[in-house]
C-alpha cells in the first residue's frame, strides 16, 4: 500500500511511529473503495508502530470495521504495534464487542500515542 489513497493518508512519522489519518465512510456500500486499506503498511527499518486517527471517519459499519481489523491484524503479525485516536463511542464499543481492545491501544491525543507507542 502506498502512503496515500482515498481512505488513508500518512500524515506524520515520528520516532518509528507512522500516523495515518483515516477518511470517509467505511460501510458495506463503499467496500470496493477501501480494499487497499486492508493491506499491511510496508514496513521499513524504523517502523515500530502505527497510529490510526479516526477523526475524519464519517461512518463505519461492521464491514468497514472488518477491513480495518484485517489491516490491524496483518500489521500486528509483522510486529508493528497499533494505536488509535479520535474514536467515537460506537467505534470503541465495536473494539470491545469484537474483543480486540487488548490488541490495540486507545489514546486520548496524538502526542500521548506517539510517546506511548515508541516507548513500549
Amino acid at each position: 500500500m502506498g502512503t496515500d489513497n482515498e481512505r488513508m493518508k500518512l500524515v506524520k512519522k515520528d520516532c518509528g511511529v507512522k500516523v495515518y489519518k483515516m477518511f470517509g465512510t467505511y460501510t458495506v456500500d463503499t467496500a470496493a473503495d477501501y480494499y487497499q486499506v486492508c493491506s499491511p503498511v510496508v514496513k521499513d527499518d524504523d517502523t515500530k508502530a502505527i497510529l490510526l486517527d479516526f477523526a475524519e471517519v464519517d461512518d463505519i459499519d461492521t464491514a468497514g470495521f472488518a477491513c480495518i481489523m484485517n489491516f490491524i491484524k496483518e500489521n500486528l503479525k509483522e510486529g508493528i504495534k497499533i494505536g488509535i485516536i479520535n474514536v467515537n463511542k460506537r467505534e470503541k464499543d465495536l473494539t470491545e464487542i469484537l474483543k480486540i481492545e487488548r490488541a490495540i491501544q486507545h489514546f486520548d491525543t496524538e502526542e500521548d500515542a506517539i510517546s506511548g507507542l515508541k516507548c513500549d
